[in-house]
């Protein structure tokens, strides 16, 4: 069994930064705080916590943070994942060795961006070249697994998510790659998830399930944490959610309603009480979509993220105008009040705060 098969509910949280767009230390340490006693995981610098550009940039900058997050996550007694994956080798398994040896639960590691990084582009012309996973996961992949000492307790997490390395779906990580990677990792003494899946075709965790029956994957889009999480067939361990940083109650309430629905359907598929869970998770899942949809096609969607939590702008993210922010707000109240009133508890002084407290329905 994998050992992250009781993952749960992670958010990757959000790097709050400053006006000059380097990372705000008091206010990352603030925010984290309050997060990490409502998830089951915390996930710091993943992508949704502008971990790719840190680590880039800044490696000493990326390890102040891992120290950071053990000494919270320890102060709250909850398993951290880091996301490691960087452009360069070197970066990712730096900032893999560094964390491992320091005893977090998990590295999450994503592959070099092709369209942006040198390294990955030395392996093939494409990415759809037959020869480019190969030689990721040779080049790349197995290299960072090798970062973590063996004998080690820390997780390997690949993070199978096609538009890091192409929007073309026929680049995330194949079943046969990770199955090479698992083998790896039992032949050196290692440990390694079935990693996080992020895909909307809802074809592809099927075919997942059936080619890697031993590997645990965590689902990672949320308009889909109900289908995949409450199929019987489908053993995920959990669901990293970026828009748990605006909702984690809700959410950690509804990743584990979906989870306990999937027992359900596996021992009375036909019970009264499946159906009662059934309409409640979809219900839920349709507030959650709305608000998703909301944030990702905007394309602003780590700048609303930060600015409904008070929080300022990630660096270089585009910015939306008071009007547009304001419009969101009233849309987000209107449609899901009880998450209107969880988003604004954060920083209910914020300007974004206050427009959708001033939009909630009265007596909601």
């Amino acid at each position: 069994m994998s050992a992250g098969a009781g993952f749960g509910f992670g958010v990757p949280l959000v790097t709050p930064v400053d006006a000059r767009g380097e990372v705000d230390f008091p206010a990352t340490r603030k925010f984290w705080d309050h997060m990490l006693p409502l998830v089951d995981v915390p996930v710091i610098l993943g992508t949704t916590g502008r971990g790719r550009f840190i680590l880039n940039q800044d490696l000493s900058q990326a390890k102040v943070l891992v120290d950071l997050g053990i000494e919270l996550a320890k102060t709250h007694g909850k398993p951290l994942v880091v996301g490691t994956g960087a452009e360069t080798l070197a970066r990712a398994v730096d900032l893999t060795e560094y964390a491992a040896e320091r005893g977090v639960f998990g590295v999450l590691v994503t592959a070099p961006v092709y369209a942006s990084s040198p390294f990955a582009q030395s392996l093939a012309r494409s990415p759809l070249a037959p020869v480019y996973q190969a030689r990721l996961a040779e080049g790349y992949f197995l290299k960072v697994l090798d970062a973590i000492p063996r004998g080690s307790k820390t997780l390997f997490l690949p993070y199978i998510f096609p538009t890091l390395t192409d929007a073309d779906p026929r680049t995330y990580l194949r079943p046969e790659i990770l199955d090479l990677l698992r083998q790896e990792a039992e032949k050196t003494g290692r440990s390694m998830d079935g990693g996080k899946l992020t895909l909307r075709d809802d074809t592809v965790p099927l075919e997942y399930a059936t080619a890697c029956p031993e590997l645990s994957f965590l689902a990672g889009m949320d308009t889909t944490v109900q289908a995949y999480l409450a199929d019987p067939r489908l053993k995920f361990g959990g669901a990293i959610l970026g828009s748990g940083n605006l909702i984690p109650g809700f959410l950690r309430t509804h990743v584990h309603d979906c989870l306990y629905l999937r027992e359900l359907r596996s021992s009375d598929p036909a019970s009264e009480e499946v159906k009662l869970l059934t309409r409640k998770t979809l219900s839920q899942q349709n507030q959650v979509s709305a608000l998703f949809n909301l944030l990702w096609e905007s394309g602003l969607f780590g700048h609303l993220i930060h600015a409904f939590l008070g929080l300022g702008s990630p660096y270089q993210a585009t910015r939306a105008s008071s009007d547009e922010l304001s419009a969101w707000a009233r849309v987000i109240a209107a449609d899901a009040p009880g998450l209107a009133q969880e988003i604004a508890s954060y920083c209910p002084e914020s300007p974004q705060s206050r427009e959708l407290l001033k939009h909630v329905p009265p007596g909601r």
